[in-house]
């Protein structure tokens, strides 16, 4: 009979610490999980989506070459919208690499005699997601290209373009990942005829993911070039 309860007491001993290892292991799985996969819309994409469907004129969406194809992605996805499926949009807007885009307001920095300095800058927005490796990673970027510019007031012809910026945030990281900006190009450019300035810039972002317990890295993908383009015109005279 001892040896029954002791046999007894072995068993109990040792289902009890396979049941706490699986808990663990599962607890500690589904938290890696958990920050792996984020594969549903943010409130940052919900809110660009709303200012786009609903004031349209000042927001633009742009296909991966940087064109505007904000008509023809309103009239796909409008109805979605009038739903509030942001699930959908949200993965046909990573899957095809898909941009927000918006101005900031124009601003004149100084004014010299005739020559007039202004300030254009716009806003991207893109989903940037790893393929490399499983089961992926989604980050959110969020940059700015800025740039100045000189206006001849008497000619109406812009003298010249400089410091253009590009500066980049990121959301939706997590904590086992980090981000990292480079090889950041920027360039500033006037038209032959002088009544246009194009201020253009591109990226990489390289995402880094780390071992859960030890924080080891694991493995670093880099994404990109990530690009955009600011473009004014003069308006003619009379």
């Amino acid at each position: 009979m001892k040896k029954i309860s002791r046999y007894l007491s072995i068993f109990c001993i040792t289902a009890l610490i396979v049941l706490a290892f699986s808990q663990t292991a599962f607890a500690e799985s589904s938290k890696t999980n958990a920050v792996m996969t984020n594969d549903w819309p943010s409130l940052k994409f919900k809110e660009l989506c709303d200012n786009f469907f609903t004031n349209s004129p000042e927001y633009y969406v742009l296909d991966t070459q940087g064109e505007d194809v904000s008509a023809s992605f309103y009239k796909a996805y409008i109805s979605q919208y009038s739903i509030g499926n942001y699930e959908l949009i949200w993965k046909d807007f990573k899957e095809n690499d898909f941009m927000f885009k918006w101005a900031s307001e124009p601003e004149k920095i100084a004014e010299k005699k005739s020559l007039l300095t202004y300030t254009a800058s716009e806003n991207f927005y893109k989903l940037i997601s790893t393929v490399q490796h499983a089961p992926g990673k989604t980050i959110e970027a969020l940059y700015t290209i800025s740039g100045n510019y000189v206006v001849n007031d008497s000619t109406n012809r812009i003298t010249n373009a400089y410091g253009t910026t590009l500066n980049v945030t990121y959301s939706g990281v997590g904590q086992l990942f980090s981000v990292s900006t480079n090889g950041i190009n920027t360039n500033a450019s006037v038209s032959q005829a002088n009544n246009s300035v194009t201020f253009s810039g591109s990226f990489y972002a390289d995402i880094s993911a780390y071992e859960y317990t030890t924080g080891i890295l694991l493995w670093t993908e880099r994404t990109g070039p990530h690009s955009g383009s600011v473009y004014r015109r003069l308006t003619p005279i009379g």
